[in-house]
Order: structure tokens, then C-alpha cells, then sequence
């Protein structure tokens, strides 16, 4: 039987899109290869040098360290966004370190190396031409990315052969240079000082567009009317700005997809170079009102709206772009072609409605397909836009134009549906990690061992998120590794515990004992499954303790969500292997009493507080609560309890990243800390909720209520000066419900809360009603 291939697949980092997007793509080619895909997420080289006392994103920089020539065939690597902040000699030397591997860039060309990158010049080409022939744009900036980045070096070259071969002069000082990253307001900012008199800016990347439109607005610039704006890559950021960001496509999807689909090529060193091209999407942001549909049925090969036929292969071609020809899209291209058909028979027969159904079931079939993912929404609705004019045109009778556009409409109305159950599900598995997330925090340390029992109740939680897979490897003795010291790979590596089934069951390797294994082995043991997968090597670490590694297999929508349940893993361990410290201390007859009274106090701090915020977790608030509220000396008094939730938490995770959204949280614990009396209790009871509880001085209900007036009106100044001195583009917010009560013996505190709680969620409801934002 033939040894199947093993892929590596080494990127920056899962929480940031262009890289989950390629991971996406690897994924879906290596299923058709029937490769197995290992995934290497490592961050950013210049976490090397890291500063700062909480940044300890270097420990994703020993992942690397796990690849050898004894368990990788081929490694493409991502060396443009794990390099971009160093110099390209830095570059280089991390190239050279790699093992002897065949090894191909991707999205990057580096001198000596094979490489699948973007056709630059194509899209930003028609975009740059767009802005000048169609808008007649000559005064056009350009935001280039930082110039280690061999992308923003084409691209900015691009620009400058685009403005000669269009008569424009070049001038250097409508040229800044941003960080490829959404932080570069103050380059835009410099670029309009020098050039008030810009008719359109042209971004590197979509991301550096997201800090223009802010400059724009606070220099009280309409872009689309004031300003011309176009980007590059047509990121999730691009379509939810507004006005939505004209922009270049360059599906990081695709490319990652082709560049495995030639996996055989490039280890037989047939190939040296792919090309992968670019398109032009224009929305609004350059100034057009409507999508133009002239250049789309020229694609389609139509000239003459009155005769015409309609090529379905050519329809595909607009649909699919470079995956046209793949075929492992032959069934969704039959699908496609089915509903084309049945459309077009109810415009023969003059029947619109016999087909409806049969039409409804079909494009339900298309869009819950894997392979729509090589598509977009917006490719399929331009299509289906273009060929109901093709079609109204086929019509003579306005009764039967009636009678197609009911139809037409109520197929829109589908689409919209379908789209917005496929956003429901992401939105009810995001609820899913965060319970998850909160389960794990509140409930793990009633395990006093890594046993199976443990494990089990972990891994059948995980399961409902999607992990199909994982297995834990501990060294055998906690490392301690800091940023500047120089990683030695470890070879005391142990398997403790592995799922390797759909029921989440999860086993112990050879009679319960750990399984001693060869660093190379995380990925190659008698353990891993014989069938085809993906999966994700993860460092397990709480800040300068590196404890193990995890390797996961997740459904490949719901990558993004390692991230988070990693971190809770690594604080099971740390928990752990605490308790195990504990136990062989007391078995030891307490020989090192002050070890045990150390690993004692660090357990009820865990137990009692909040890792991220440092203030009372849901165990904490239960325990401080109960005793002040139930304490006979508070009986009469009158006591409070407020209800608060961060609004918007999703929102600014799935477009900012986790770290920003664990910033707010932890803006909105310090402000709670800052306004509220020492004596009270402060807590942090869920991912997004908060409680407060105490007791008021005042005996008269009117004084107290005043100053639960006075807190509120307190606590959202502290946020709104938060907002103000931030520097973040997003706005921090949070809804508030409070409730007063007598102090007795009969007083149920989790009946008080949830009065509070219907209080806080009737303000969130009425921000809703207002503002018409998912909070």
C-alpha cells in the first residue's frame, strides 16, 4: 500500500483571516490528494526579540522546531506574513534553519526556492485603470506595505509602471509606507498633508484601507465622492465598510488550494513558479453607484442582448474563476448547470411555478457544498443578477415578466435565507465555544488528575464544536523558556492521553502509563489514525511555562476556534500537574512543607479568580456573595446587585482578533474595580458577563436608588473616556440592569441576579431597536 503524503503547512498565525483562508484552501486540495495536512501556526519572527512582560506569543516560535525529514515530505511555507516585520536577511536565516526538506514559498518569491504566488499586476492593473479612464482620477496616492514584504514591493511597482503606461508622472512623495496591518493611520495622515489635493488613494492591502476610512472620516472626507479608495486582497474587512471597498481579489483560498493541487509536480521538480491570478471587484468606494455588467457579458460572450445564447461553461468560468478546471468540481458544476436549466425551462414553458421548488432544493444543495467555498456570494449573485436581465429579455408578455420576476425575486429571498442559516450556525458554534470556554474555566479544576475520566469530559464538549481529534503531549518536566534565550528542542516527549473517534471517547496509551516518543513523533506514531486527516500543531503555555503540545483536527469552517480552547487546555494542564505537585509533596510526608503551602496558595487563586481579568470568577462571586449577603449582621440592610455584559464581543473578536476582544473585557473588569466600593464584590461570571454585588450605607430606598443612578451614569463615562484615549477602531460598550433588595435570610441571590439580568437585557434590546447592531 502506498505511504500516503505528508504535507506541512507552516503560517503566521490562526487568528488572522488571510491565514485561515489559506489553511481552508490547503485543506479542501489535500482531501483531494489524499494527502495529510499538518498545519504549523508560528506567529510572527519578531516575536524573537519580544519586550513586553505579557507578550509570550514566542512560544508559537517552537512549533517549528517539531518538522523534521522523519515526518514532513514537503513544507510550503507562508515566509511573507511569519517574516513581514523583519529584515528579509532575517528572512533567510529562518529558511536556512528549516530542515532538509522540499520546501515551496507561498505568496512570497524568495530567490532559490520554488513558489505559488499572486498575479499582482492583473487586478491592481484594471483597478489603477479603473480609477483613471472611468473616473478620470491623474492626482492618485498610494499605500504601500512595509517594503520587507517582497508583495508590497511589486505592488508599489506596479503603481509606478500603471501611472506611466497611463501618461501620469510618478511622484515619490504620493507614496507612504504602512504595515500591512490596520494600524497605520498616521501614514494616511501624512500622505493627505503632503497631497491635499488627492483625487484617490490606492491601499496595498484592505486592512491599511480600514485606518484610511477613519482618517477620511475625521478629516470630514466622503469616500466615494470626496475621495476615491481602492484596496487589495478583498478581505472580510473590504465588503463590511462603508461604503463597501472596491478591492483586487486574491483569494488566499485559491492559492493555498492550487499550490497543493501540484504537490506531485513540485516534488518531482517539474515546477519552480505558479502564478495565481487576481480580479478586479469593484463596489463603491471608487465612486461607481451599481455594479457594472457591460465587461461581465463580454465574459459571457454576449454582445447582442436581443440574440443570444448562453454559454453555461463560460457562466462557470465568471462563478469559479481558477478553480473552472478542477475536477473536483464537476458535481457542484452539474448542480449549477441544473439550476440554469430548470430556469430556463420555466421561461420556455411560460410555467413559473411547477419548477420552484425543484430550483429552491438545488441552490440549497449548491450553497451548503464544501465547494462553494471556491466561490463567493458576490461572484453568484453578479451572475444571477446579469442573467435575469438576459432572461426578462426572453419575455415579451408582461404578465409572464410578472409571473419571472416573482419567481426571480422569491430565488433572491431563498439565497438570503441560506445565507443567513449558514450565518446562524457560525454564530450558535461561536455561542457553542464561548459556553465551552466558560465550562472549561469553571469546572476543570474539580479534576484533581489528568486521568480519562478527565479527559473525557473535556474532549465531549469539544466535540460539539467540531474537534473530531486530539492528541496531548507533555514534556516531562514543565520548561521554562524565555524570549531571549535560544529554544533546545526536547526530547523527553510524552503522549498522555488521545481521541481518536466521532464519540469523543478518549484513551490511554499502553496500560494508562504516558507514551515516551521522539520529537519528530507528535506527528508520525503509531497512535495518529490510518485515514486521511488535517490537523494543528498547538504549544500548550501560560506565559514563560511551556507544558506540552496539542494536535487537533477540527472541521475545517471552525480552525479559528484551536486558538481559544488551546489556552483553556493549557491552563488544565497547568492545573494538573499543580495537583500532581501537591499530591507527590504529601506522599513525600511533607518534606518541603513551603512547596506544598506555594502550590496551595496558586490553586485557590486560580480556583477563586480570573485568569484574564484578576477579579472574582463565577466560583469566587458564588463563595464572597453567599457570605456577605447571608452574614446575620447584614440582615435589614438594604443590598444591591447590577448585571453587566459587554455588547459587541463577537463582533470585535471575528474582526480584530482574540486578543483585542480579551482587551475589552479587561476594560470594562478595571472600570467596574475603579467605580465600585472596596467592600463589594466584583466578578467575572461568563466570557462576556459581570456581576457586582454589596451593600449600600443608606437606609432609605430613594438615597439608594439615586446612587444607582449615580453608578451607572459613572460607569459609562469611565467607558466613554476609555473609547477616547484608546486608539482602537472599534467602540467598547456594555449594558447594565440593576436590582435593590432587603438583606434577610430568605434572600435568593440567584433570583435577585436574574431580575437585574432582565434589566440589563432590555437595555441591550432598546441599543438594538436604536441603533440596529447585533449586540
Amino acid at each position: 500500500m502506498k505511504k500516503r503524503l505528508n504535507i506541512g503547512f507552516l503560517i503566521d498565525d490562526l487568528d488572522n483571516n488571510f491565514s485561515r483562508e489559506a489553511c481552508i484552501g490547503a485543506a479542501l486540495g489535500a482531501k483531494y490528494k489524499d494527502a495529510n495536512l499538518f498545519i504549523f501556526p508560528m506567529k510572527y519572527l519578531e516575536t524573537f526579540n519580544a519586550t513586553t512582560e505579557n507578550d509570550f506569543n514566542y512560544q508559537y516560535n517552537t512549533i517549528y522546531k517539531f518538522i523534521s525529514s522523519k515526518n514532513i515530505d514537503i513544507l510550503y511555507v507562508m515566509l511573507g506574513t511569519i517574516g513581514t516585520r523583519v529584515k528579509t536577511q532575517e528572512q533567510l536565516n529562518f529558511l536556512d534553519n528549516l530542515p532538509d526538506i522540499p520546501k515551496i514559498m507561498l505568496f512570497t518569491e524568495v530567490p532559490g526556492y520554488p513558489c505559488v504566488v499572486f498575479n499582482n499586476y492583473s487586478g491592481l492593473k484594471d483597478s489603477i485603470e479603473h480609477m483613471i479612464q472611468k473616473h478620470h482620477a491623474t492626482r492618485i496616492g498610494f499605500v504601500s506595505g512595509p517594503l520587507t514584504n517582497m508583495d508590497a514591493k511589486e505592488r508599489l511597482a506596479i503603481y509606478k509602471s500603471i501611472l506611466l503606461e497611463n501618461n501620469i508622472e510618478y511622484i515619490e512623495n504620493r507614496v507612504v509606507y504602512g504595515t500591512f496591518e490596520s494600524d497605520c493611520d498616521s501614514c494616511v495622515e501624512e500622505l493627505l498633508d503632503r497631497n491635499p489635493d488627492l483625487e484617490a488613494v490606492i491601499f496595498a492591502n484592505d486592512l491599511m484601507a480600514v485606518s484610511g476610512y477613519r482618517v477620511f472620516e475625521k478629516r470630514g472626507l466622503s469616500v466615494g465622492d470626496d475621495i476615491l479608495v481602492s484596496g487589495f486582497d478583498n478581505s472580510p474587512a473590504a465588503f463590511s465598510l462603508l461604503p463597501p471597498l472596491t478591492t483586487v481579489e486574491s483569494s488566499p483560498n485559491m492559492l493555498a488550494y492550487k499550490s497543493i493541487m501540484e504537490v506531485d509536480k513540485f516534488l518531482n521538480g517539474e515546477v519552480s513558479r505558479k502564478d495565481i491570478n487576481t480580479f478586479f471587484i469593484q463596489r463603491n468606494s471608487c465612486g461607481c453607484d451599481e455594479f457594472e455588467f457591460i465587461s461581465l457579458y463580454e465574459r459571457m460572450g454576449i454582445h447582442d442582448f436581443s440574440n443570444f445564447t448562453i454559454d453555461i461553461d463560460k457562466i462557470f468560468e465568471i462563478i469559479f474563476e481558477e478553480y473552472v478546471n478542477d475536477e473536483s468540481l464537476n458535481l457542484i458544476k452539474e448542480r449549477f448547470s441544473t439550476l440554469f436549466n430548470l430556469i430556463e425551462e420555466c421561461i420556455e414553458s411560460k410555467d413559473f411555478g411547477s419548477n420552484k421548488k425543484i430550483i429552491h432544493h438545488t441552490l440549497s444543495t449548491i450553497v451548503v457544498m464544501d465547494e462553494f467555498k471556491y466561490t463567493s456570494m458576490d461572484n453568484v449573485i453578479n451572475v444571477m443578477t446579469a442573467m435575469e436581465y438576459l432572461y426578462f429579455q426572453r419575455l415579451s408578455d408582461p404578465f409572464d415578466r410578472f409571473r419571472f420576476s416573482e419567481l426571480y425575486s422569491s430565488l433572491y429571498r431563498f439565497m438570503i435565507r441560506l445565507v443567513d442559516k449558514l450565518f446562524q450556525a457560525k454564530r450558535q458554534n461561536a455561542t457553542s465555544i464561548s459556553e465551552i470556554s466558560n465550562f472549561l474555566s469553571d469546572y476543570m479544576l474539580n479534576f484533581k488528575e489528568d486521568s480519562a475520566d478527565s479527559y473525557n469530559v473535556i474532549f465531549k464538549k469539544l466535540k460539539r464544536i467540531g474537534f473530531k481529534k486530539m492528541y496531548i503531549y507533555t514534556f516531562e518536566n514543565t520548561l521554562k523558556y524565555r524570549s531571549k534565550l535560544k529554544w533546545i528542542q526536547n526530547e523527553n516527549i510524552e503522549l498522555i492521553a488521545y481521541c481518536d473517534n466521532d464519540e469523543g471517547v478518549v484513551k490511554l496509551p499502553e496500560n494508562g502509563k504516558a507514551k515516551h516518543l521522539e520529537y519528530y513523533e507528535v506527528i508520525n506514531n503509531e497512535y495518529l489514525p490510518d485515514e486521511r486527516v488535517t490537523m494543528t500543531l498547538m504549544p500548550m503555555f501560560l506565559g514563560k511555562e511551556l507544558y506540552g503540545l496539542s494536535l487537533s483536527e477540527t472541521d475545517v469552517d471552525t480552525i479559528d476556534c484551536i486558538s481559544p480552547i488551546n489556552v483553556h487546555l493549557s491552563m488544565a494542564l497547568k492545573i494538573f500537574k499543580l495537583f500532581k505537585k501537591q499530591k507527590l509533596a504529601n506522599e513525600e510526608l511533607k518534606k518541603d512543607l513551603e512547596l506544598v503551602k506555594r502550590n496551595n496558595e496558586e490553586l485557590s487563586e486560580i480556583s477563586y479568580y480570573d485568569a484574564l481579568t484578576k477579579i472574582y470568577n463565577r466560583r469566587g462571586y458564588l463563595k464572597e456573595s453567599a457570605a456577605l449577603i447571608r452574614n446575620p449582621a447584614n440582615f435589614g440592610r438594604l443590598g444591591f446587585i447590577v448585571s453587566i455584559d459587554l455588547d459587541n464581543l463577537k463582533f470585535i473578536n471575528d474582526t480584530f482578533g482574540h486578543d483585542d476582544g480579551d482587551i475589552a473585557i479587561t476594560c470594562i473588569a478595571d472600570i467596574l474595580t475603579k467605580i465600585t466600593d472596596v467592600n463589594s464584590i466584583v466578578a467575572r461570571i461568563g466570557g462576556d458577563e459581570f456581576v457586582v454585588c454589596g451593600l449600600f450605607d443608606e437606609t432609605d430606598l430613594k438615597l439608594a436608588e439615586k446612587k444607582v443612578f449615580e453608578y451607572g451614569k459613572h460607569f459609562h463615562s469611565f467607558i466613554s473616556e476609555c473609547n477616547r484615549t484608546s486608539g482602537k477602531e472599534y467602540i467598547i460598550d456594555a449594558s447594565i440592569g440593576f436590582r435593590i433588595f432587603i438583606c434577610d435570610e430568605s434572600t435568593d441571590l440567584d433570583k435577585e441576579y436574574d431580575e437585574a439580568d432582565k434589566l440589563m437585557y432590555a437595555e441591550k434590546n432598546r441599543k438594538k431597536r436604536l441603533y440596529g447592531a447585533y449586540r
